[in-house]
């Protein structure tokens, strides 16, 4: 089951962390980067440093209007952390102290402190080190879920925790799994793994379960998709389609025929757009008609981070920024990306 769920964490969210500037340092190694993040993480490695921290960790957030990098904190004593990052839009870190023990810090990327701490209520049996959790946070950082098997028997469980004071809110074991949240924070979406194709929907604020959606036939056995608030985006192939569902009116979108290596979904903020990107080209459709509008294509494989409007995404190839334009089917502007921890003798400096 574990397996399971993990294949459904990376088909939904598209957390693989990307990395992007290992090969070109001159002392630091950038170790996360997430698609939908302006944050990055810098380390050195034992290889690398000389004289330096490896336990030190620079954080570091990309300037979109002028491609610029500038620190924002310095986490020391990182050694002591078996936990990768987990890049979130609360600015937010989640480690595991030691290997993996039932204690969690919250280290806040803007500080470079610990913010806070909460504690797995975990059964007798439990190998949280073997079988480790699966931690998701909530787009507005007010909602933390944990995921484990838990005890000899593997009981799937999750915990949610509250994401400012860190207490725990509620424990659920039960066959759903989160799957993914709408942007504005207000709702979790669930998967049942056994498959009754309904998605159950969770008001965040209440932790009351709202509803469960009943996928019509069209759309059962399709993979969920990235979302814009209350707007949820199906996908399925053979053959490669796709749909977007409003939870708050139950509408249901015309088809649109996405392409095959559609590896990502994302909703432009106002819902006007759906793109399909893949390793190296971003297809626009346009929702409302379903018909295809754009394509982006690039050399460098990138990540889309942001949105400049509703019609122009920004792509960062490592390299530069790319806004490009939907209507005008076209590149308008790009920033060469300024990574100052190339240059020799750079120091790391908060709010520099």
């Amino acid at each position: 089951m574990k397996n399971i769920f993990k294949i459904l964490v990376l088909l939904i969210f598209i957390i693989k962390p990307i990395f992007v500037y290992g090969a070109n340092l001159s002392s630091y190694l950038v170790m996360w980067w997430f698609p939908n993040s302006q944050f990055s993480t810098l380390t050195p490695t034992k290889e690398m440093c000389q004289n330096c921290n490896p336990d030190t960790w620079i954080i570091e957030k990309l300037d979109l209007g002028i491609g610029v990098f500038n620190t924002v904190s310095i986490l020391k004593g990182c050694a002591k952390y078996a936990f990768a990052p987990q890049f979130d839009l609360t600015h937010m870190l989640m480690f595991a102290t030691e290997k993996y023990n039932y204690t969690i810090d919250v280290v806040s990327l803007s500080t470079g402190t610990v913010a806070g701490t909460f504690t797995l209520d975990v059964s007798p049996g439990t190998d949280v080190d073997a079988f480790q959790p699966e931690l998701i946070v909530s787009p507005d950082g007010s909602r933390i879920f944990v995921s484990w098997e838990d005890g000899p028997d593997y009981t799937y469980v999750t915990e949610v925790f509250d994401g400012k004071t860190y207490r725990k809110i509620v424990k659920y074991a039960s066959s759903l799994a989160i799957s993914s949240f709408s942007n504005d924070g207000k709702y979790a979406y669930l998967i049942g793994l056994k498959k009754d194709w309904n998605v159950p929907v969770l008001d965040l604020s209440t932790m009351q379960m709202l509803k469960a959606i009943p996928l019509p036939d069209t759309v059962r056995g399709m993979i969920e998709g990235n979302q814009f608030a209350s707007n949820i985006v199906f996908y399925k192939y053979n053959p490669t389609v796709s749909y977007m569902y409003n939870i708050d009116t139950g509408a249901l979108s015309v088809s649109i025929p996405t392409h095959e290596g559609c590896d990502n979904s994302f909703l432009s903020p106002k819902a006007t757009w759906l793109l399909c990107a893949g390793k190296s080209q971003v297809d626009a459709y346009n929702i409302s008609t379903g018909n295809w509008a754009a394509v982006f294509t690039t050399t460098t494989e990138g990540a889309i981070i942001s949105w400049a409007n509703d019609h122009t995404f920004i792509y960062n190839t490592t390299q530069k920024l790319i806004y490009f334009d939907i209507k005008q089917n076209k590149i308008i502007k790009e920033l060469p990306i300024i990574r100052p921890w190339e240059k020799p003798g750079w120091k790391p400096e908060v709010g520099k």
